[in-house]
């Protein structure tokens, strides 16, 4: 005759604490998930509180409208010469409560290069505070941004080369076209994302009509 034990069954108390023990843990598995999202969210670079133009290229700086902005800001025109490049530095501060870490500029899109655009082409980073030119800044790769800190880059602009050889420019005497933001991509605790920011000016490029291209070049 073979004797055999009742089966236990976890019942009361035990039973009550490993269920609500399993439960506390998802609640902080999904509290830690939550707050590190809220973390790569909430840490995004931001316009910084410097900035500059390179002499190369540029026409001139002049000023917005008081009266047409609320935050008047200067203007820096380039001249426009097709697959020409020109440099503008901008810091970039870090608003969030943890590092991130500049990776460049938005590619930009894919038949960009053959259009009567501008876009940045890489970025290259300074010294700051004291910020250095850009003959003495390097090409960035990977910049840590502290909290509360900034970085300073000078951006490498690429104007559109279409123009074909000894036709009228796409953008005729006097004419021009600007834009005041950057795109980004960087990267949080592993995470990486792309966005733009304010530059803190306006670039325009302009074919002067004083001195104006009037036909491609060769």
């Amino acid at each position: 005759m073979v004797v055999t034990e009742p089966v236990r069954r976890d019942t009361g108390p035990a039973r009550s604490r490993r269920r609500i023990g399993a439960v506390l843990a998802v609640l902080v598995i999904v509290a830690v998930a939550v707050t590190v999202i809220g973390i790569i969210e909430g840490t995004a670079p931001a316009t910084g509180s410097t900035h500059a133009p390179d002499a190369v290229g540029l026409i001139a700086t002049e000023q917005d409208d008081p009266a047409a902005s609320d935050e008047p800001r200067p203007i820096y025109v380039y001249r426009y010469v097709p697959g020409a490049t020109f440099l503008t530095m901008t810091t970039v501060r870090n608003d969030g409560p943890v590092a991130l870490t500049l990776l460049g500029p938005e590619a930009p899109l894919a038949d960009i290069q053959s259009m009567s655009l501008t876009w940045a082409d890489r970025l290259l980073l300074s010294q700051w505070p004291d910020v250095v030119g850009p003959d003495d800044a390097t090409p960035l790769e990977a910049a840590v941004v502290d909290p509360g800190a900034e970085a300073a880059v000078w951006v490498v602009w690429r104007i559109g080369s279409l123009c074909p050889a000894g036709e009228s420019p796409p953008l005729p005497s006097g004419s021009g076209y600007g834009f005041d933001t950057l795109g980004l991509r960087w990267s949080v605790l592993g995470v990486e994302r792309s966005g733009a920011i304010k530059l803190g000016y306006f670039v325009e490029v302009r074919n002067p009509s004083d001195d104006p291209l009037v036909l491609c070049p060769a």
